[in-house]
């Protein structure tokens, strides 16, 4: 499809929002320590000139899982030519009908309020998001990366803004019902990816009792689309297990421990923690403590499956996962995989 210069750049205002635009697109989620202590260093250094729920290295580093090395290529080099493109801002974004109330009444709003993309201009950042998204020009992992792509954005503002918010989830609850009445076979991907964003979105939005409600309710709309995405009654895309059934503990993916370690073998934090070298895993394991709290969706699970590993493994290692149980601000999901974890850990060996 040809994209044109306007269109381009409006897609890199609404998806690509980076930090630091001298960047490659990836190299947050390509670029891992090389020792427990470097990542422990970075962690500082970032904390120094941050605040808040961006003041660790790994809250801008390991946003997502490790994605296929062609996807990365391809979205790397399509950002490049973005990049390229003259700087331009484009006026506030509101959603077209807005909406208020406590989880509950969000909850029935979004299931049944209506979007019009066709009322959008041709150069609206929503409009060119769903045309992109609906499009089977992509596949699906190209799909979950941009929906990441915009709540790592959110997540990285110094504050959020509700309007800016409840537009980004009318246009993306629009994206995965049109999926879902369309039997959409990437329609649980999606919806996995939108959670998993959302409730990275919530660790930031603690004060903001709003935008909180508006996260809830939009999470537990797209719950019964995911538990029934793609026209399957079970659950079969990637890590989403640990989200929509984590009563019933870990995917292969991360339950496996050899399956484990492949995914992540360029993450030298994460091979350190999962290590048979208590001495090694032990050092690995305080930094991953230290960064859990501002930690995005995902890597809090990755965390709580090294937890799952190392602290059934060995005594003395599921200690040191006390961070864990103190912290303040545990998601549904995480309380049940800790509860299945613990579960796990008081069975006889």
């Amino acid at each position: 499809m040809q994209i044109t210069a306007t269109i381009a750049l409006c897609l890199s205002l609404f998806i690509f929002q980076l930090a630091d635009s001298t960047q490659g697109m990836f190299s947050w989620l390509s670029r891992a320590p090389k020792t427990t202590a470097e990542a422990s260093g970075s962690a500082k250094e970032l904390a120094s000139t941050t605040s808040g729920a961006t003041s660790s290295a790994h809250a801008l580093e390991y946003w997502t899982p490790p994605i296929h090395p062609k996807l990365s290529k391809s979205l790397d080099e399509y950002q490049t030519k973005i990049l390229n493109l003259p700087d331009k801002s484009l006026p506030p974004l509101k959603p077209q009908t807005p909406i208020s109330g406590n989880k509950d009444e969000l909850f029935d709003a979004y299931r049944e309020r209506r979007f019009n993309p066709d009322a959008l201009s041709p150069d609206d950042p929503r409009k060119i998001f769903l045309q992109h998204i609906l499009s089977d020009q992509y596949v699906g992992d190209y799909q979950v990366n941009l929906i990441q792509m915009r709540f790592k954005s959110l997540f990285q503002k110094a504050t959020v803004n509700n309007d800016e918010v409840e537009q980004w989830f009318e246009v993306l609850f629009h994206a995965l019902k049109v999926m879902w009445k369309d039997n959409n076979v990437n329609t649980q991907a999606m919806a996995v990816s939108a959670l998993y964003g959302a409730a990275s979105l919530r660790l930031k939005a603690l004060n903001n009792e709003p935008l909180i409600a508006h996260i809830d309710g939009m999470s537990a709309a797209i719950n019964r689309i995911a538990v029934s995405g793609g026209n399957s009654d079970f659950v079969h895309s990637r890590w989403a297990k640990e989200i929509l059934t984590p009563k019933k503990g870990f995917s292969n993916d991360l339950g496996t421990r050899e399956t484990f370690l492949k995914i992540f073998a360029n993450d030298r934090l994460l091979v350190d923690a999962m290590s048979e070298n208590v001495g090694i895993s032990e050092q690995a394991i305080r930094t991953l403590g230290n960064q859990f709290d501002s930690a995005s969706a995902y890597r809090r699970v990755i965390t709580l499956a090294v937890y799952h590993h190392q602290g059934t493994a060995d005594a003395d290692l599921a200690k040191l996962f006390l961070f864990i149980s103190i912290s303040k601000n545990k998601a549904p999901h995480e309380t049940r995989l800790i509860k299945y974890i613990t579960d796990a850990q008081r069975r006889p060996r």
